[in-house]
């Protein structure tokens, strides 16, 4: 697990600590995911969840990764983690291509990424990624926010 949860970088540009829970998939597994992270006074600030194949995935960013993780093993779940970077881009139609786009012409490969959208009366939101070489990302994309 790493030594910090939260390295901010280039301005807008942030490491942060990615948690990733893979569990068989029932009614309710994500009332109890979220539930472990809520008792523990954590704050989410963007997650992806799915199920496939019988198995229900979840992708979080907390406020406190390393106590996340420590409820979640408490809770009886599997944690990994992944180190990304949150990118605070405008809000426009085109953003997405713009990033993905410059990272693609440096030959960085994209393992995954999502977003979340702006708050209400703010023009930012955040861009999740994870790539091949996070540092060269990080230099590239900090030319674009």
């Amino acid at each position: 697990m790493p030594q910090k949860d939260r390295e901010v970088l280039m301005g807008k540009i942030t490491k942060e600590t990615q948690l990733n829970i893979i569990v068989p998939n029932d009614i309710g597994v994500g009332a109890r995911v979220f539930g472990a992270i809520a008792q523990s006074g954590i704050y989410i600030k963007a997650f992806c969840a799915y199920g496939m194949k019988k198995q229900a995935h979840f992708i979080l960013l907390t406020d406190k990764p390393t106590q996340a993780v420590k409820a979640l093993i408490s809770a009886g779940y599997p944690v990994t983690t992944d180190e990304v970077l949150a990118v605070q881009v405008s809000d426009r139609v085109g953003k997405a291509n713009e990033l993905t786009e410059q990272l693609s012409k440096a030959g960085i490969d994209i393992e995954f990424c999502y977003a979340t959208g702006a708050d209400a009366g703010s023009t930012e939101a955040t861009a999740i990624f994870k790539t091949n070489d996070n540092e060269r990302a990080m230099k590239i994309l900090s030319k674009l926010v």
